[in-house]
C-alpha cells in the first residue's frame, strides 16, 4: 500500500541517511528535466508525495544482490495526452551519497528511463553465472512489481542474462544485460520477444 511520503509517519525511515536520501529524492522528482520536459520528453510528470512500499522479501534480496543501491517506487501523476494518470516510478539510490542514480517506469514500455539507466549494473561484480542470473532476475521481480508483470524463464544466453515478463499467456518483453567472461554485467535494456529494443531501450551491450 501507498504511504504518505511528507507525513511524519511515512517519512520517518530512522536513520539520518535515509532522511537526506528522502530529500534529495524530493529534489530529484521535483527538478528532473527526464521526468518534467514535455517538449523533449513527451511526457510531464509530477511526484503525488506517496511511495509504494516493497515487499520485505523483495526489499531484502535487492539490498543482497545490489548492496550499493537502495530501491524505492515513488507514485507519480503522468501527462502524456489528457487526462493525468498514475504511475509507479521505480528510483535507484546510491545508498553512500544518496543522490538518485537513476530510474525505470512501471510503464516502462509507455515512458522512457533515465539516460543513466543502461548503466546502472555495468561493472557489477557476481560470483557465478547463478549468481548473476539470480541477481537480475531479483531486479526484474522489482519491474515486474510495478507493471503487473510476470516473471518467465531467465537464463545466460548469448553474453547476456535475460529474463522473460509475462503478460497474460505470453511473454510480454524480456530484460537483458550483458555478462562479460569474468562474470562483470554490461549494459542493460528491455526487448521485445523477438530481440528488438523497445522504443525507449535502443543502447547495444558491448559483449556481442
Amino acid at each position: 500500500m501507498p504511504h504518505c511520503f511528507n507525513c511524519k509517519r511515512g517519512a520517518r525511515i530512522g536513520t539520518k541517511a535515509a532522511g537526506r536520501s528522502n530529500k534529495k529524492m524530493t529534489t530529484f522528482l521535483t527538478a528532473n528535466k527526464e521526468l518534467s520536459d514535455y517538449s523533449n520528453n513527451g511526457f510531464t510528470s509530477k511526484f503525488t508525495g506517496e511511495l509504494r512500499s516493497i515487499p520485505d522479501d523483495l526489499q531484502s534480496e535487492l539490498s543482497q544482490s545490489f548492496p550499493a543501491y537502495k530501491f524505492y517506487i515513488a507514485r507519480m501523476t503522468v501527462l502524456i495526452d489528457a487526462p493525468f494518470k498514475k504511475y509507479d516510478l521505480i528510483l535507484i539510490i546510491d545508498i553512500v551519497s544518496a543522490e538518485v542514480k537513476g530510474f525505470v517506469w512501471g510503464n516502462y514500455w509507455t515512458l522512457h528511463p533515465s539516460k543513466s539507466f543502461p548503466s546502472l549494473l555495468k561493472g557489477h561484480q557476481t560470483k557465478s553465472e547463478d549468481d548473476a542470473v539470480s541477481q537480475i532476475k531479483t531486479f526484474a521481480r522489482l519491474i515486474a512489481f510495478t507493471s503487473n508483470d510476470k516473471i518467465g524463464d531467465a537464463k545466460i544466453q548469448k553474453g547476456k542474462v535475460k529474463v522473460k515478463f509475462i503478460k497474460g499467456k505470453g511473454v510480454f518483453s524480456i530484460l537483458e544485460v550483458g555478462i562479460s567472461s569474468n562474470l562483470l554485467f554490461d549494459r542493460m535494456a528491455i526487448t521485445k520477444p523477438n530481440g528488438k529494443k523497445l522504443k525507449y531501450f535502443v543502447w547495444e551491450t558491448s559483449f556481442e
